[in-house]
């Protein structure tokens, strides 16, 4: 998530080595001759509509309103596209990266990056939480062990759980990759089918919520060519809003969470067309390239883990819903900007650092050890 310079435009240096931001490696058009990654500004545009989806169901919550729709209960919607597009990004730029360099040296070097791009802020808004009473600093620690996750802090453990699973689809033979992942998929819906209300439930085990990373990630392992992205993004896009709405239905009605399963997967199959779809030229993926929208989904990380530090302290102004509404997505915005800038941009570029140097000493070592 990072952009210099040009307004919703990234440095292709950054690109190339923030490993849950840059477009998947699997698409030709994504990359160079050197077999760097490009820049996808429809994918940061999706991550961009991904965090809107949460802020907006949060607003809803507390009567607040950016629209005159009913956006709240589906936040969800918006972390399962967080969850797919983590998944199929990630994993299709550890397949292209170990085809090129080391292995061992790609994947300490990939286990680096996310640590470098989650962590920084993660602290810092753990501490804010500490600073407000949220939790203590034991809680903070645990945390920051990943086995603790309360409120919207709950996906970041399920998230490091699926981080450790990409490395083995990515290493085994991409056959072999596609089938766990779908037979993966088909058990975590059983699951989910036998136990629907844990599929929505904010808590840290992955099993009934592995459904988008699994699809997403077979998805990019399988690579799929299409000649008409245009009309696979359209037909995605009005299945994802399909979907959103049945998910609020079945949120908010208990005597339907039986049906819960079947949207998320049709969430995550929706998701995964609109990834491919939004590859090719179409006028949704300029929408989804729209400067404003990249930007957005550039911060969406710091927007996600602070916009409730903003809507708790402006909630006193006690303005009118709509008024309210576009104040805090504004302030939310603003204040992501700047811990962009100040704690996530610095985390990204030591990781790399770090990671390019993990990545020569495997090559060192390994030429050492070639005869």
């Amino acid at each position: 998530m990072n952009i210099d310079g040009e307004p919703g435009k990234v440095p292709q240096e950054e690109l190339v080595n923030a490993s849950d931001t840059v477009a998947p490696s699997a698409i030709p058009s994504a990359m160079t001759e050197a077999g760097h990654f490009r820049f996808q500004a429809s994918l940061h545009g999706l991550r961009g509509l991904a965090v809107l989806y949460v802020v907006a169901s949060h607003l809803g919550n507390v009567g607040f309103s950016l629209m005159p729709l009913p956006l709240d209960a589906i936040g969800k919607v918006g972390v399962w596209i967080f969850f797919s597009l983590s998944a199929y990004l990630l994993t299709s730029r550890l397949v292209e990266r170990v085809r090129v360099g080391p292995v061992r040296g790609e994947v300490l070097s990939y286990a680096v990056h996310r640590i470098f791009r989650i962590y920084p802020l993660y602290i810092l808004v753990l501490l804010a939480h500490v600073a407000a009473g949220d939790m203590t600093w034991l809680v903070m620690g645990r945390h920051m062990l990943l086995v603790a996750g309360q409120a919207e802090l709950w996906a970041i453990p399920t998230e490091f759980q699926y981080y450790l699973f990409i490395p083995i689809l990515v290493l085994l033979p991409r056959r072999a990759g596609i089938v766990i992942a779908l037979v993966a998929a088909a058990g975590s819906m059983a699951y989910a089918l036998v136990h629907p209300e844990a599929v929505t439930r904010s808590a840290i085990p992955i099993l009934p919520k592995a459904v988008p990373f699994l699809t997403a990630s077979a998805v990019a392992l399988f690579a799929p060519q299409c000649r008409r992205n245009g009309l696979l993004a359209v037909v995605a896009l009005i299945g994802l809003v399909a979907s959103s709405v049945a998910f609020r239905e079945v949120a908010l009605h208990g005597s339907l969470t039986r049906w819960m399963p079947w949207v998320s997967l049709s969430i995550s199959l929706s998701v995964a067309g609109l990834m491919v779809g939004l590859q090719g030229p179409g006028w949704l993926t300029r929408l989804f390239g729209m400067r404003w929208l990249v930007w957005i989904g550039e911060i969406s990380f710091g927007v996600y883990l602070l916009h409730l530090f903003v809507l708790r302290v402006l909630t006193p102004l006690a303005l009118p819903a709509f008024m309210m509404g576009w104040l805090v997505l504004g302030a939310s915005i603003a204040v992501a900007s700047v811990t962009y800038l100040a704690v996530e941009r610095p985390g990204i570029r030591m990781g790399k650092a770090i990671g390019g140097r993990l990545i020569c000493w495997s090559r060192n070592t390994q030429d050492v050890a070639t005869p």
